[in-house]
């Protein structure tokens, strides 16, 4: 008997709705592939604001953002840490796609 927890019925329903866009046209395949895997996007966007954020000064030239970023930096870590000892904690569990006779289709990878 197989049963599924609320979360997993919401996660499988949200994964079947975005897949059922994959394989239809490769171009939107290739598209959404390339962006998802550039690290401009990844990582460079996100380095630039903080930069921005960091070397930013007021009138009287003082750096007022300073703080505010040092700030969401450790709550990333802090939460980057939380999501591992989940990670650690929690019982694994196959993604639909990656699952044993699952009916959804993957993208083309390109």
């Amino acid at each position: 008997m197989n049963v599924m927890t609320p979360f997993e019925q919401t996660d499988r329903a949200l994964t079947l709705y975005a897949n059922q866009f994959a394989g239809r046209s490769i171009v939107l395949d290739k598209f959404l592939y390339d962006t998802l895997d550039t690290s401009l996007l990844n990582g460079g966007v996100f380095l630039a604001a903080y930069w921005w954020l960091w070397f930013e000064a007021d009138e009287s030239g003082v750096h007022t953002q300073r703080r505010n970023v040092v700030v969401a930096l450790l709550a990333v870590i802090g939460v980057a840490g939380a999501l591992k000892l989940l990670k650690v904690l929690l019982p694994f569990r196959y993604r639909p796609p990656e699952r044993p006779r699952s009916r959804s289709t993957t993208a083309i990878r390109c």
